[in-house]
């Protein structure tokens, strides 16, 4: 294979070098996939060997204690009107009680949460937009996210959606394995975001990466970073607080906290601006 991406050779016996790495990447993955659907083997089926012989795609998930404390205060304050109390939080967000307190401490002294008395409990406070882009920053470093793209390019966004749905309305998914964010989930929070064609599906999961995507399309690759953007799908391991299902859909959304995380690593800076925006006056309402 190494010889193969520098050099191949012509039937007058001269070398040529020619075939980039990643251009090969992409013919290797349409070859595989073209060949197995031909002699029908299922790639669902290859990859569940593989994770029974413990060489998965992606590993077993594992959280931020203290980030599902911050997450989990965002989404009872913007979802929930009224003081928040710390066992609330904890039961919630699944951490210990001391993590819980440290980080409810380290937030007050922030200036991010409002607390009138210590019988009242507490609120996450209205942040300007840079306070909200500050801390979904830090969520986006503490999540892991992989990628998955169809190398014949034959999947669409709407097809990726449309088979979430299905696996929801089916129960193959419920909404506390898998939640679509990104684009279509910060527009179900707020429809009058500007974004009128989003380019992938972006889902959070406490799952095994690989594992929900075979399940919503057998047929698409994993691939890393550097090829992200021709992903149609990218799956968030994290741990996600809550779920809205506000819509006629019915379709599990993520919390606003992860769609305005996912809008900043998709790159719509503004329009994370404008959801975030958005966020806090959801909590002068409830002030």
């Amino acid at each position: 294979m190494t010889a193969f991406l520098a050099v191949t050779r012509s039937d007058d016996g001269r070398d040529h070098n020619f075939v980039g790495r990643k251009r090969l990447d992409w013919v290797v993955a349409a070859f595989w996939s073209r060949w197995t659907r031909g002699v029908g083997i299922r790639i669902r089926e290859v990859q569940d060997c593989l994770r029974q012989a413990g060489g998965g795609i992606s590993p077993a998930p594992s959280f931020s204690a203290k980030q599902a404390v911050i997450s989990t205060i965002v989404h009872l304050s913007v979802t929930r009107d009224g003081p928040i109390t710390a066992s609330q939080i904890q039961t919630v967000s699944g951490t210990s009680q001391p993590t819980t307190a440290n980080v409810i401490t380290t937030m007050k002294d922030l200036g991010l949460l409002e607390q009138r008395d210590r019988s009242w409990g507490i609120r996450l406070k209205p942040l300007n937009p840079e306070q909200w882009l500050s801390l979904a920053r830090e969520h986006i470093r503490t999540r892991k996210v992989f990628y998955f793209a169809d190398p014949l390019k034959l999947t669409m966004v709407k097809a990726i959606f449309k088979r979430i749905h299905l696996l929801n309305s089916k129960g193959t998914l419920s909404g506390e394995q898998l939640r679509v964010g990104g684009v279509l989930g910060a527009d179900a929070h707020y429809p009058l975001l500007d974004i009128t064609a989003p380019r992938r599906v972006d889902v959070s999961t406490v799952m095994a990466a690989d594992a929900i995507a075979n399940m919503i399309d057998a047929g698409l690759q994993p691939i890393d970073e550097s090829h992200a953007e021709f992903a149609i799908l990218a799956v968030h391991v994290t741990r996600d607080p809550g779920s809205y299902t506000g819509n006629a859909d019915g379709i599990p959304y993520a919390s606003h906290f992860e769609c305005l995380a996912d809008l900043i690593e998709l790159g719509y800076l503004n329009e994370a601006q404008e959801f975030a925006m958005h966020m806090s006056s959801v909590l002068e309402c409830y002030q």
